[in-house]
Order: structure tokens, then C-alpha cells, then sequence
């Protein structure tokens, strides 16, 4: 464990979560309105916060080409089974640790969210 949350409680260490808890942890720290799919807005804050250097940035208007890049229709919005796609090639263990991602992140499943 350790203690690095900003309420100063302890977390559990990263390696106790399996891969698809710590997909699902991301997901659910970028799905701002907890609707269970990542909406333009949301995946874009992913994508510049995680995937693309800080000095880099990409806007909402791209967010079609990149839900299709992944499988993903760019009306419904990035669904946690991208995020499994998306993470074949990233470093998943390195942007979960970046994120210090709560544990009630990693185990709060939303309704629609694991639904294709």
C-alpha cells in the first residue's frame, strides 16, 4: 500500500489490480458524467493527458477519425472494449500509476458501460 491519494488514505498498489481493473479504473476517471462511454470531450481529455506528448494537443473535431481508429462509431462514443484495443500497443501500468486512480474507480462498473 501506499499513500499517495490526495486525501492521504491508503491505496492499494497497482499491481493488485488485474488488467481489465485497470482499464476499467481509467475509463471511469475520464468518464466525467458516468454514462458508461467516453463522449468527444472526454476522449480527447484522454487521449492529450495520456497518449499524445504534453507539447502536443489534438481538438474535439478529430475525435471521429480517432473513435473509428478504434473500432468505435464516433456517434455512440469510446465504450471500455476500446479501451482494450487502444491499450494493445500503450503502456497501460505506467498511465494507470500516472493517474493514481482511486480503488472505487477500478471497481464501479456503470450500466451501459460494458455493453458492446
Amino acid at each position: 500500500m501506499n499513500l499517495d491519494n490526495k486525501e492521504g488514505k491508503p491505496m492499494e498498489d497497482s499491481k493488485e489490480f488485474t488488467r481489465g481493473e485497470k482499464l476499467r479504473g481509467i475509463f471511469n476517471y475520464f468518464d466525467a458524467d458516468k454514462d458508461g462511454v467516453l463522449d468527444s470531450k472526454e476522449f480527447i481529455n484522454f487521449v492529450n493527458k495520456l497518449l499524445i506528448p504534453s507539447n502536443e494537443k489534438i481538438e474535439e473535431d478529430q475525435f471521429d477519425e480517432l473513435a473509428s481508429q478504434f473500432g468505435a462509431d464516433p456517434a455512440v462514443g469510446i465504450k471500455l472494449s476500446h479501451m482494450g484495443k487502444i491499450y494493445e500497443t500503450g503502456n497501460l501500468n505506467n498511465d494507470f500509476k500516472k493517474l493514481n486512480i482511486p480503488p472505487e474507480f477500478v471497481r464501479k462498473k456503470h450500466s451501459s458501460m460494458d455493453s458492446e
